[in-house]
């Protein structure tokens, strides 16, 4: 939303004065293609101490204009090079926006009243007398978005968190890195929840994004897209910025909903697919809905920006290189007409003001060449950089160019292949490009309840390499096909996905053994069941795990002569059940002699851990050549065994000898 006026026009141009009068040169670009050098990166970081922040937001400064354009640029050239002397310049200019924010400002900037007949945190971006009358739009989103992104890169290098802010800290804002970003946190939630979320926005619909019915600008009807990208980099940045800090998740997960309904919204209802001239699948779609067609290319350069940003986190179902390359197409095929020539609209006409025709590529379409590499030249020569000079000055050119410079050369894949023979494993692996040699960490998106991942070198591979990924279902996991996505994170390339598919049957149950593990004195008859009808039942007795294709397939009762542990599991329908286990210890029947009884004495023998006594009973055996033989088995000492003697053979005795059973 842009209104000019002459009180808007003079703080502009005075803006741009300052900012013009004390850049010293600009930016050097060396090449298209390649890493980014050292020449170049040490030249844009001397360039930014130049660059001075707008004094408000009027006629959208902080948002898709100068002061907005260099946050993002920053941003992303943080992203690739980690240089913290970038993220201090990223803090200079959050500093200056947060102060700016209407119910912290003193007048003029700040302390208007606004449609909602209160002081609002907002940034207004029309003049202090129309603020009152005059809506809010999707530029609301911008600011809070910069302050979310700062914050965001900070918590991703907690290395700093403790490192106090090289420019100072002259708002009370926080010393350290760490300070600073939960300011800026605090600082844009409170535009979140005291405006945009309170009055601005209709989130009614399933978080689909409507302007309020009392919002003077658009009240009642869809956001426009582009305007839905600047809330959405907003929400993005601060969902992650949650999930490190780890205090709220549920406003993490609040914030990552409104994204992917959004997201849902524009490629199921926003979007026309169609079948360009070269017979690539393309899309036309409008400035909002609920137009499907001619979407000028100045305001789609917003709507592609927001889609490629949610891409880039890999946290988004359905924003993958599939839904993307139409865009590509659309703009390659439909929009470039030839070198310098560029149609005003996605359907290819003309118009005029934003849909007007240019000769030149807006710095967001430069990313569309990763779904169009064969456009990426022209993309380049078109899109106003002065090469081998030190005389660019738009940041939002070169920040984009390095950034997409840098992902094409220091590049890796992700893929995620499913292990033969295995259930629900998968090799993770990383294949470098160019000169890529970092740690990639991977975490997983779209886990049922109930799964749980384990590595089997960790989760992370530097340079090119893999780990095994193995996911275990719980008996509470529904059963049903899921989609994984493997995700793959490292600096100087943001994020490389790969899709896995997930099947997850009902937990097959474990099977009932008839016999329980002990000691036994003989052979044994042991029999196997299950409750699961149409399932197989295999074992093993040699302590091997039974499975699919190793044991016996079970069919009838078997002997256990011998000492072993038997593992047994049911098989159906592809699934095991966990192994049902048992030991037995097979203690034969031996004879042996325990020697010369004496009168009314006793006699022992000791072994195996035990001590067996059997003595003489009664004065009925007169000698010592009276003899007992008995039968005895041998057991370990924390074993109870029933040893029963009896008389095998009498000599020199009455018939009415007698022998007893003795138990130990």
């Amino acid at each position: 939303m842009i209104k000019h006026h002459i009180y808007t026009a003079l703080l502009v141009t005075l803006a741009m004065i300052c900012m013009t009068r004390s850049v010293m040169g600009g930016m050097l670009v060396q090449s298209y293609d390649g890493p980014v050098s050292s020449a170049e990166l040490t030249s844009f970081l001397n360039y930014l101490p130049s660059l001075v922040p707008d004094p408000d937001n009027i006629d959208n400064g902080w948002a898709q204009h100068d002061s907005g354009e260099a946050m993002k640029a920053m941003g992303l050239v943080y992203e690739i090079s980690q240089n913290v002397g970038i993220l201090a310049q990223m803090v200079r200019f959050c500093d200056a926006l947060l102060s700016q924010r209407n119910d912290l400002a003193p007048a003029p900037v700040g302390q208007n009243v606004c449609w909602t007949n209160r002081i609002d945190p907002i940034w207004p971006n029309v003049p202090a007398n129309e603020t009152r009358a005059d809506g809010t739009g999707g530029e609301q989103g911008d600011p809070v978005g910069h302050l979310a992104y700062t914050a965001r890169l900070i918590l991703q290098s907690p290395a700093i968190w403790s490192t106090v802010v090289s420019i100072g800290d002259p708002r009370g804002y926080g010393a350290t890195y760490l300070q600073r970003a939960k300011t800026y946190i605090q600082g844009a939630e409170v535009a979140v929840f005291g405006h945009i979320l309170r009055s601005q926005l209709d989130m009614s619909r399933n978080n689909q994004m409507w302007f309020s019915a009392p919002n003077p600008y658009k009240g009642g009807t869809p956001v426009p897209w582009n305007q839905v990208m600047m809330f959405t980099y907003a929400f993005q940045n601060l969902a992650t910025a949650h999930d490190i800090l780890g205090v709220n998740q549920t406003r993490a997960n609040y914030y990552r909903n409104i994204v992917q309904v959004n997201m849902d919204w524009f490629f199921s209802t926003g979007v026309k697919r169609i079948t360009d001239a070269k017979g690539n699948p393309a899309y036309t779609w409008g400035y909002s809905l609920p137009s499907t067609d001619g979407e000028d290319v100045n305001h789609g350069n917003l709507d592609f920006a927001g889609l490629y940003r949610a891409y880039l986190t890999g946290e988004y179902t359905g924003i993958t290189p599939a839904s993307l390359t139409p865009i590509a197409n659309t703009y390659v095929d439909i929009v470039m007409r030839g070198p310098g020539d560029y149609a005003g609209k996605f359907n290819g006409q003309d118009g005029s003001g934003n849909a007007s025709p240019t000769n030149y590529v807006r710095s967001p379409y430069f990313s569309l060449a990763e779904f169009r590499p064969d456009a990426y030249s022209q993309m380049m020569a078109d899109g106003r950089i002065k090469l081998g000079s030190t005389s660019n000055t738009r940041m939002d050119v070169v920040g984009r160019l390095f950034f997409c410079r840098n992902r094409r050369y220091q590049s890796y894949t992700v893929s995620a292949v499913a292990v033969s023979g295995q259930t629900n494993t998968y090799n993770v692996g990383v294949s470098a490009k160019g000169a890529w040699a970092s740690q990639v960490t991977f975490n997983l998106t779209g886990l049922p309840a109930g799964v749980s991942p384990s590595w089997s070198n960790g989760n992370k591979v530097t340079g090119s390499g893999s780990t095994v990924l193995t996911l275990t279902a719980s008996g509470s996991t529904p059963s049903g096909t899921y989609s994984v996505t493997v995700r793959g994170w490292a600096w100087g390339q943001v994020v490389q996905v790969a899709t896995i598919s997930l099947v997850v049957q009902k937990q097959v149950a474990m099977p009932t053994l008839s016999l329980a593990s002990g000691t036994y004195i003989a052979a044994q008859s042991v029999s196997i069941s299950t409750s699961e009808s149409g399932a197989t039942i295999r074992y093993t007795l040699d302590g091997t795990t039974p499975s699919a294709t190793n044991g016996v397939t079970y069919s009838a009762a078997f002997s256990v002569a011998t000492t072993a542990t038997l593992k047994a599991i049911v098989t159906k329908s592809g699934a095991n059940s966990a192994v049902a286990t048992a030991t037995y210890t097979i203690k034969k029947m031996v004879s042996t002699d325990v020697g010369t009884v004496a009168l009314a004495g006793s006699t022992s023998l000791t072994g195996a851990g035990i001590t067996v006594t059997v003595a003489a009973s009664g004065a009925d055996i007169y000698t010592a050549a009276d003899q007992f033989r008995y039968s005895y088995v041998s057991a370990s000492s924390s074993g109870s065994e029933s040893i029963s003697a009896r008389v095998v053979s009498q000599t020199n005795t009455n018939v009415w000898a007698q022998g007893r059973s003795h138990v130990p």
